[in-house]
């Protein structure tokens, strides 16, 4: 298999990809939680605790306004220029204007979907992501064909939801 993609994001979906990253979602799944003790604590509390009543919907306001918006604006010349992506048996490479790489599948540890992207998780913890968009329908069955093979999402016991 060797399949090549260009394509250009927009500054939405580049927010998008950002917004489901999956550590920017645990972040917002712990500010609900927060939020949700903080109303709990000022419903059944003569004396709450305005910390965690502030903490939830603070920390969701930080991760849209730091995270991702940050990234997107930091992002802003890459995403001026197109993007080159090739998926072959061996590795996926991303090109760039301001950069290029290529890495081995065997650095990979699972391929996930979600929102019209493909979320590469490196055995490191770090993830990249790859729009579905930018490939061709037989491309883009070819490319969701070799990932399910090759790497497959691992399941998460329950109790272990935020890792």
């Amino acid at each position: 298999m060797d399949v090549t993609a260009t394509f250009q994001l927009t500054p939405r979906e580049f927010r998008q990809a950002i917004r489901n990253l999956p550590t920017i979602r645990r972040i917002a799944l712990l500010s609900v939680l927060f939020t949700v003790a903080g109303l709990v604590e000022l419903f059944t509390s003569n004396h709450p605790q305005w910390w965690l009543i502030v903490t939830g919907p603070g920390l969701l306001v930080f991760l849209e306004l730091a995270a991702v918006r940050g990234a997107t604006r930091r992002s802003a010349p890459l995403l001026a220029n197109p993007w080159t992506v090739r998926v072959t048996e061996g590795s996926y490479r991303l090109e760039t204007n301001a950069s290029s790489a290529k890495v081995g599948w065997s650095n990979y540890r699972e391929v996930t979907e979600r929102a019209g992207f493909w979320y590469l998780h490196q055995a490191n913890r770090a993830v990249s992501f790859l729009p579905q968009q930018a490939f061709n329908e037989t491309d883009r069955a070819q490319v969701a064909a070799f990932f399910a093979a090759k790497l497959p999402a691992q399941p998460r016991p329950w109790y272990r939801a935020l890792i």
